[in-house]
């Protein structure tokens, strides 16, 4: 399988329906955890703070079956890991100095969890 056009178009009529009733976007969740998906049309990213002072980009991962493979989302974590790698000599203006890439699973409770503590920097 591969990431196209066509796999969106369910997610379309919904989206309608979200704005009318004044949201701008819809996230998508699955199973009794509320695993987060994806965002509307779009790949799913978060970025949280940490104890030690790093930052965490999440992605949830493909290698469930959920999530298909892009070249979007693949060049968006190759640049945050390049980024990320001490011995690369790339960085990226505007990416925390100290970062870690996670594609792992995230639920909507650590999100949750994560805005009320103050460590949800970005989604």
């Amino acid at each position: 399988m591969a990431s196209a056009g066509a796999n969106y178009a369910p997610a379309i009529e919904p989206a309608v329906e979200a704005a009318k009733l004044g949201y701008q976007q819809v996230l998508w969740v699955f199973g009794d955890n509320s695993q987060i998906t994806e965002a509307g049309m779009m790949n799913f990213f978060a970025v949280l703070a940490q104890p030690d002072g790093s930052a965490e980009l999440v992605s949830p991962p493909t290698t469930t079956g959920m999530i298909l493979p892009g070249v979007t989302r693949d060049s968006i974590l190759a640049l945050a890991r390049a980024h990320a790698d001490p011995a690369n000599s790339l960085r990226v203006e505007g990416l925390p100095e100290r970062l870690v890439v996670s594609e792992r699973e995230i639920c909507m409770s650590e999100i949750r969890d994560a805005a009320k503590a103050g460590t949800l920097l970005e989604v």
